[in-house]
């Protein structure tokens, strides 16, 4: 039902691709920070939790992923995170 503010959801994927994500059943709005490798390629913020199943809308990568972070709309921009910021794990989670 929500995201702790320090918290989010990590994806990772065998390989970099064009993964596509959607909202179906999101019960608030997030950001969708695309990460390859060790490096941001791409952000979609304050991606709204309104969805249409008649005309359902994907939100992909403008390069190939092998990673997504979901956290809350706004975390990006509150922590000024930027296309091609490095992105690591400390402690199992990332920084």
């Amino acid at each position: 039902a929500s995201l702790d503010a320090h918290s989010g959801m990590l994806f990772i994927f065998s390989q970099p691709d064009y993964y596509r994500f959607w909202m179906p059943d999101m019960n608030f709005p997030i950001d969708i920070i695309w990460i390859n490798g060790s490096e941001v390629v791409g952000i979609n913020a304050n991606v709204s939790n309104q969805f249409d199943s008649k005309n359902p809308k994907f939100y992909t990568p403008p390069r190939a992923a092998d990673k997504v972070l979901e956290v809350n709309a706004g975390w990006a921009a509150d922590h000024n995170i930027k296309i091609g910021d490095p992105f690591s794990f400390v402690q199992g989670r990332p920084e």
